[in-house]
């Protein structure tokens, strides 16, 4: 039994539609941390470069450059984009490199768990700093 051509397209066209349904969230993963990346460029010069700036400066005066809100919002987002995009390779690894999928979940927990803490810790430690810069 043959398939008229119009007959293949359409199955063909189903089958090209139900692999791009099936790949949304891979998609969106690839995306998610190709945005990362791409965010971490500025945010990561820009801290690298506050960081040589202040290597020669007193401890006032470090004080006085972390007492700004926008120097606060850049470190949180520096980290948290850091922890995040971290998080989104570690998983690729845990998920290419691990069989068992009840011990890949565990460690996906507790990776996610710990990257939340460290997030969770720095924001403490900057809100900590200015409370006591203003003091």
């Amino acid at each position: 039994m043959t398939t008229k051509p119009s007959e293949e397209k359409q199955q063909s066209a189903l089958t090209f539609i139900r692999h791009l349904i099936s790949t949304k969230g891979e998609t969106k993963f690839w995306l998610t941390q190709r945005v990362t990346a791409i965010t971490l460029i500025p945010v990561g010069l820009w801290l690298i470069t506050s960081i040589i700036h202040l290597t020669q400066s007193d401890y006032n005066h470090v004080k006085e450059w972390m007492s700004s809100p926008f120097i606060k919002a850049g470190l949180l987002l520096c980290v948290w984009i850091s922890l995040y995009h971290t998080y989104l390779g570690l998983k690729v690894i845990y998920e290419d490199y691990i069989v068992y999928s009840n011990i890949k979940k565990i460690i996906l927990l507790l990776t996610r768990m710990s990257f939340l803490t460290a997030g969770s810790l720095t924001l403490w430690a900057i809100l900590s700093l200015s409370l006591s810069s203003q003091s």
